[in-house]
C-alpha cells in the first residue's frame, strides 16, 4: 500500500463523510485518479459521495477498476477535456434544451 493509502482511508474519506452530511446538493472533489486504488474506504466514501450529492470531479484516464466503476454510472455525465468539439452539444442533450431546467438532471 502506497504511503497515500492510509492518509486518504483516514483525513479523505472522514473529509468526504463531512461533505455528504453538509447541506447543498453540490460537491467538488479534485482529481480522481490512480493513488484511490488502495484505499477502500476513500472509494467507499466518494461513492456514497456520489449516490447522494451532485459532484464535480476530474478523473484520470487511467483504465483502474474503480475509475472504471465512476465511468459506467448512468447517472454521470462524462467530458473529454481532449476533445473539446462538440462538449456544448453532449451537455444540451444530457441535460436538455430549452427547459429551464440546466444542471437538474436526477
Amino acid at each position: 500500500m502506497s504511503a497515500q493509502g492510509p492518509a486518504l482511508d483516514g483525513v479523505g474519506a472522514q473529509l468526504l463523510r463531512r461533505a455528504l452530511a453538509a447541506p447543498g446538493e453540490w460537491v467538488c472533489v479534485d482529481e480522481i485518479g490512480f493513488l484511490e486504488e488502495s484505499s477502500p474506504l476513500y472509494q467507499q466514501a466518494l461513492w456514497q459521495l456520489f449516490e447522494h450529492k451532485r459532484v464535480l470531479s476530474g478523473l484520470r484516464k487511467e483504465d483502474l477498476p474503480f475509475l472504471r466503476r465512476l465511468r459506467g454510472r448512468t447517472d454521470c455525465l462524462l467530458l473529454d477535456l481532449d476533445e473539446m468539439e462538440g462538449m456544448a452539444m453532449k451537455i444540451g442533450s444530457h441535460y436538455g434544451r430549452g427547459t429551464g431546467q440546466a444542471l437538474r438532471r436526477k
